[in-house]
C-alpha cells in the first residue's frame, strides 16, 4: 500500500510539476474522494439489491436490517 502511495505522489509530481507537499496532499484528496466514491457505490448496492432481496422473503427481520443500514 505504501508503494502505491509513493508512486501517485511521484507521478503527481512529475505531471503536475507540484512540490512533495503538494503532491501528497493531492494524493491524499484523490484517495478519500476514492473512498467516498466507492462507498456510496457499495452503498447503492445495499440499499437497491439488497432491499429487492429482502422484500421477497418471507421473514420481516432482513427487512428491518436493510431498513436500519
Amino acid at each position: 500500500m505504501k508503494e502505491l502511495l509513493v508512486s501517485l505522489v511521484e507521478l503527481i509530481e512529475d505531471y503536475l510539476n507540484l512540490g512533495q507537499l503538494e503532491s501528497e496532499i493531492a494524493a491524499s484528496i484523490i484517495i478519500f474522494t476514492l473512498a467516498l466514491v466507492i462507498g456510496w457505490i457499495v452503498y447503492f448496492a445495499f440499499r437497491r439489491y439488497l432491499s429487492r432481496w429482502a422484500e421477497r422473503t418471507q421473514t420481516k427481520i432482513d427487512d428491518e436490517i436493510l431498513r436500519n443500514i
